[in-house]
C-alpha cells in the first residue's frame, strides 16, 4: 500500500483554502459609504446643519412629531394608558420615547 500522505490534490485543494481564507479580510473590512462619523459629522458648521436637517426631516410629518403627536399625549398619560402591548415603533412609540 503507497502512503500518499500529502497528494497533489490535496496539496492544491489545502493551498487554494488557504488563499481564499487570506484574501477576503480586504473585503470584509470596507467601511461603510452611506454613514458618516462625528468626525466628518461635527468638522464645520454647515455639515452640522445639513446632518440636523437630515434628523429633523424625518421627524415631520404624520409619521414622526407632525400632525396628530399632540393627540396622543393625553391618551398615553398614566390615568387613560390601558395595556400596551408590543410596540410597533410608530407614533405612540415616539411620544414614548421607546421608538428605536
Amino acid at each position: 500500500m503507497k502512503n500518499k500522505f500529502l497528494s497533489p490534490i490535496s496539496t492544491l485543494l489545502l493551498l487554494s483554502i488557504l488563499f481564499v481564507i487570506g484574501g477576503c479580510k480586504k473585503y470584509l473590512d470596507q467601511q461603510p459609504i452611506t454613514e458618516l462619523g462625528p468626525e466628518a459629522v461635527f468638522s464645520d458648521v454647515s455639515s452640522t446643519y445639513k446632518a440636523l436637517a437630515g434628523v429633523y426631516s424625518r421627524l415631520i410629518g404624520d409619521q414622526g412629531y407632525g400632525i396628530r403627536l399632540s393627540l396622543y399625549y393625553p391618551l398615553d398619560n398614566d390615568e387613560m394608558q390601558g395595556p400596551t402591548g408590543a410596540g410597533d415603533n410608530d407614533r405612540r412609540d415616539i411620544a414614548r420615547y421607546t421608538a428605536t
